[in-house]
């Protein structure tokens, strides 16, 4: 089937019919795309050392002073998330990382900056 026929086809849609139909072209086109060139995600390990990533953290955090232990991670885990994403134990050596540098404490739920 050839442009000119699915043209002249498409004369006969309504608006609705119309959209629904460029909304379909559209959403195809990109899949093929996809397909032909796949987005690469680079992982965080590969490009900084863990030095590099826990001083990015730790200027981040100091920034921001997240109050509770769940919305440190919550808020680290957010920092790599265009990254591939990290993993709940990398989460742990990075609080314990900032722990040893007494960067903060914690208090049962809460976090106290020193």
């Amino acid at each position: 089937m050839s442009y000119e026929v699915v043209k002249l086809a498409c004369e006969n849609l309504s608006q609705l019919e119309k959209m629904k139909l460029a909304q379909y072209l559209i959403q195809t086109s990109v899949q093929a795309m996809e397909k032909e060139k796949p987005k690469v995600q680079v992982k965080p390990s590969e490009k900084q050392s863990n030095s590099d990533v826990i001083a990015t953290v730790q200027e981040r955090v100091l920034k921001s002073k997240p109050s509770k232990i769940t919305s440190m991670k919550n808020f680290i885990r957010s920092m790599f998330q265009f990254q591939g994403g990290i993993s709940d134990p990398e989460i742990e050596s990075i609080l314990k990382d900032l722990k040893k540098k007494k960067i903060f404490k914690i208090e049962g739920a809460k976090v106290v900056y020193l």
